[in-house]
């Protein structure tokens, strides 16, 4: 049985009970083929479409957990939809929720992340959402940003965790630390749309 295999004939089974079942050894990556099951039951109700999308890979539980729901990304969209962006940037791509509701009426879409493995997601995933166009690019958001080329849309969702992954409330110690980077954002880009989860 292939991992992909293991995979479809799973993906409605409680996930903690097969990974007590799932068999050791053979050819299933089961590490990987448990977060693809839990990640699919998730998006059934937080990302509809992608559930619906075949050959989407899963990212692990954190960034599922942080990621946007399909409605709330789409109402994002519809905020932004007045200024029509031809050329967006997402400078905190993470799993690429936001990302693929923003990008959407670009000509050009610019996707950010500085882990090396969301990124590899996105351009698996981000094609087989109509996404071919959008750019992949694997570095910081500050560093990107100071080197960017003006666009018309910038889009940011800070990390509101520290080093140690605890809950951060404050603005400023939120990564990036939009405060500090007020300005150049804003020479940037005419239209800046920063996440903030309430604090």
């Amino acid at each position: 049985m292939t991992t992909e295999e293991f995979i479809r004939q799973h993906e409605n089974d409680d996930v903690a009970t097969l990974a007590l079942k799932a068999p050791r050894g053979g050819e299933v990556d089961v590490a990987f083929a448990l977060r693809q099951v839990a990640g699919r039951q998730r998006a059934r109700k937080k990302l509809p479409r992608w559930a619906a999308t075949e050959g989407i890979l899963y990212p692990p539980p954190l960034s599922m957990e942080q990621c946007s729901s399909e409605a709330t990304a789409a109402y994002k969209a519809a905020l932004v939809a007045r200024c029509q962006p031809q050329r967006m940037v997402d400078l905190t791509g993470g799993f690429g929720v936001d990302f693929s509701y923003l990008a959407r009426g670009a000509s050009e879409a610019v996707y950010v992340e500085r882990q090396e493995t969301l990124c590899q997601l996105a351009l698996h995933n981000l094609p087989l959402l109509g996404l071919g166009h959008a750019e992949v690019v694997c570095a910081d958001a500050t560093d990107y940003l100071t080197t960017m080329p003006p666009v018309d849309l910038i889009y940011i969702d800070p990390a509101r965790r520290d080093d140690r992954g605890g809950r951060t409330f404050a603005i400023e110690d939120c990564t990036p630390n939009i405060l500090a980077w007020r300005d150049t954002l804003l020479e940037k880009a005419p239209t800046v749309l920063v996440k903030l989860s309430p604090m």
